[in-house]
C-alpha cells in the first residue's frame, strides 16, 4: 500500500492539543472521530496515517504486529483489505490524570468493496499524547457476527462522565506499567483457577465493557460474567505481552495472546484490556475485547 498525503481530516487528528485537562477527553473523542471520518475513504490508509510508530494492531484473523511499517505490510498481505472501508462512532472517551493516555471505543460498519457486504464492528483503540497531538498507539477491532438494523444505534451501556474522584486513584509513584501487567497476570490466574465467569465478573470495573463478535457488547460486572458461564477453569488462558501505562498511575492497557479450549477443538485469539484504577488502589478493566489469530508458538497454553 503506497501511502498517500493526509487529507484535512488526517491533518486535523494530528493537530496539536491545547485544551485544559478537563478538557481532554473532549479532544480525545474528537481524534478518534477523525480518523473513523478517514477510515470511510480506506480503513487501511486510516490507520497508517494515525497511528504511532511503535503502535500495536490486531486484526480480525490475523497475528498482532508491532509497528507501523509491520501493520501497513500485513494489510497489504490480506485480500481485500486494503479496499476496506469503515465508519463508526465513539461511545467513550477518558483521558488519564496527567492528559499522556486515553482510550475510546465503539461501534460502527465496516465493508469490503460491494455496499451488501456490510457487517457491523466493535472497537477498542488505545491513544497516547505525543508531542501534544493524540496518536493511535494500539487498535482492536472485531467484526460482528450479525448487523443489528442501526448498527450506530443509541449504545446499551451507559456513557460515562469524567470521574471526579481521579485524582484519588492516582498514584504517587511506581512502575505503572509492572503494576498493569501484575493485573493481567492475576486475571489471568484467577480465570485458570476459578473459571472465566468469576474472574471476568470480578475483574470488571463496575462500568466495565466486554466487546466480541455478538452484535450487543456486555455491560457492567453481571452481564460480562453471564457471557462466560459455562467455562471451566482451564478452558481460558492467556498471557499478556506488551502494556502502557499513564505515570499518573490511573489508566493502563495490556495485549496478549489467548487460547480457548471447547467441545469444538482449541482456538487461538489476541487481546486487548484497558485498566482503570479503582478507589480501594485496585485495577479493573473498562474495557476488554479480543478476536481471532493464528496459532504461534508464543501464544499463551
Amino acid at each position: 500500500m503506497t501511502l498517500r498525503r493526509p487529507g484535512l481530516a488526517a491533518l486535523a487528528l494530528l493537530a496539536p492539543c491545547t485544551t485544559l485537562p478537563a478538557q481532554s477527553a473532549v479532544t480525545l473523542r474528537h481524534a478518534d472521530s477523525v480518523l473513523a471520518a478517514n477510515a470511510e475513504h480506506g480503513l487501511a490508509s486510516a490507520l497508517a496515517a494515525g497511528m504511532a510508530d511503535d503502535a500495536v494492531l490486531l486484526y480480525p484473523g490475523s497475528p498482532m504486529v508491532r509497528g507501523r511499517e509491520a501493520a501497513t505490510h500485513l494489510l497489504d498481505s490480506i485480500p481485500d483489505a486494503p479496499t476496506e472501508h469503515a465508519t463508526w462512532r465513539p461511545m467513550r472517551a477518558e483521558v488519564s490524570a496527567d492528559g499522556t493516555r486515553g482510550y475510546t471505543y465503539g461501534r460502527g460498519v465496516t465493508a469490503r468493496g460491494l455496499a451488501d457486504s456490510a457487517s457491523g464492528m466493535h472497537y477498542i483503540a488505545w491513544w497516547r499524547r505525543d508531542g501534544g497531538r493524540w496518536v493511535l498507539a494500539a487498535w482492536l477491532f472485531q467484526r460482528t457476527r450479525a448487523t443489528p438494523p442501526d448498527t450506530l444505534a443509541a449504545w446499551p451501556c451507559h456513557d460515562i462522565a469524567p470521574d471526579a474522584a481521579r485524582a484519588e486513584r492516582a498514584a504517587a509513584s511506581g512502575d505503572q506499567r509492572a503494576a498493569v501487567l501484575a493485573a493481567d497476570v492475576a486475571f489471568a490466574a484467577r480465570a485458570d483457577s476459578a473459571g472465566p465467569a468469576t474472574a471476568f465478573a470480578e475483574y470488571a470495573a463496575d462500568d466495565g465493557v466486554s466487546l466480541g463478535a455478538r452484535p450487543i457488547p456486555a455491560c457492567g460486572k453481571a452481564q460480562i460474567g453471564e457471557q462466560f458461564a459455562g467455562g471451566a477453569p482451564g478452558d481460558l488462558r492467556w498471557a499478556p505481552s506488551t502494556a502502557d501505562a499513564a505515570a499518573s498511575g490511573d489508566l493502563g492497557y495490556t495485549v496478549g495472546s489467548a487460547t480457548v479450549r471447547g467441545q469444538a477443538g482449541t482456538f487461538h485469539s489476541k487481546y486487548i484490556t484497558v485498566w482503570k484504577r479503582q478507589r480501594d488502589g485496585s485495577w479493573r478493566f473498562v474495557a476488554d475485547g479480543g478476536n481471532a489469530m493464528p496459532p504461534v508458538p508464543s501464544a499463551a497454553r
